[in-house]
């Protein structure tokens, strides 16, 4: 019996499956190591190798919910296999497990108690569940500037104002563009944003290093090659 987790080598080998994730603290708080417990291994002789290479999937989400390590250690407790790894995680972030493990079915704005930069795996987990959007699912089309406080949470409340709740629209500029050349609809529609000053304020003083100086500029920009923006 194959479970819904897979680890794959690099050759697409199956090495073993499992029934469940589990997402440990990252107690050497970098961004690249992480241990995981991969629970209910349904194999009995593994055939895992220390420094190498293996990728991560789960068909729960169309695979969409993958990601590739390298094992660093790990061993077996009963048949659950603990992991300790480097790891590089594409669209999925450490965490976006847990949060759809409790919170997949919620219609709130559940981002607004993460703070900072953990609103990205918000956005991670809103990918994984409903992967791209194929069209904009909402006739009215509000952002509600009130629960953007900062940079990311302006990604999550897009998201949750064109598609409804874990809607996906990217995590940066480049990417939301991208999804409206294929989404956007004509003719236009109306988006009003509403409390736009504040939420303006709160995304040009928290742009993580590296990213334009004027977010909400652009931003605005962006939205008017595609909506008519009434701005409140």
């Amino acid at each position: 019996m194959i479970g819904p987790y897979q680890v794959l080598d690099y050759e697409d080998n199956l090495i073993f499956s499992f029934e469940n994730l589990v997402e440990c603290y990252d107690y050497k708080n970098t961004n690249r190591t992480k241990s995981f417990v991969f629970m209910g291994i349904n194999e009995s002789n593994l055939h895992f190798e220390k420094d190498k290479s293996y990728y991560l999937v789960c068909q729960k989400y169309d695979n969409r919910l993958s990601f590739s390590f390298n094992l660093n250690k790990y061993y077996l407790y009963e048949n659950n296999l603990i992991v300790d790894s480097y790891f590089d995680s594409g669209m999925y972030l450490s965490g976006t497990v847990s949060l759809l493990d409790f919170y997949e079915d919620s219609k709130e704005r559940i981002w607004l108690e993460m703070r900072g930069e953990l609103k990205e795996i918000y956005i991670s987990a809103s990918y994984i569940k409903n992967g791209f959007p194929k069209k904009i699912l909402k006739n009215e089309l509000v952002i509600e500037g009130k629960y953007i406080q900062d940079y990311y949470s302006f990604y999550c409340e897009l998201g949750y104002a064109l598609l409804g709740p874990y809607g996906y629209m990217g995590r940066n500029l480049d990417a939301v563009r991208d999804l409206f050349i294929d989404i956007a609809e004509t003719p236009e529609r109306k988006i009003t944003w509403i409390d736009s000053e504040l939420s303006f304020m709160a995304i040009d003083n928290t742009i993580p290093s590296g990213y334009y100086p004027s977010a909400s500029e652009d931003i605005v920009s962006i939205l008017e090659d595609y909506f008519i923006v009434e701005l409140k």
